[in-house]
């Protein structure tokens, strides 16, 4: 099953979105939640979203 998640957005809850819906709308700090949480958490603390947020070096080159 796909959990459906909302986020809020200037105050507002926006929703439901599937997480790949998501990806581009939400940052770090973003509030989220879905049925089965006890409340709203920032995007960055649950890890079905820690991946949006990593920060990928380039490939090295070593022919400089």
């Amino acid at each position: 099953m796909n959990k459906q998640w909302y986020y809020v957005e200037n105050g507002d809850k926006r929703g439901p979105f599937s997480i790949n819906e998501l990806k581009g709308k939400i940052e770090k700090d973003s509030l989220l939640w879905c049925e089965g949480m006890k409340d709203w958490e920032k995007a960055e603390q649950i890890a079905e979203f820690q991946s949006f947020f990593e920060v990928m070096p380039p490939p090295v080159c070593l022919n400089l």
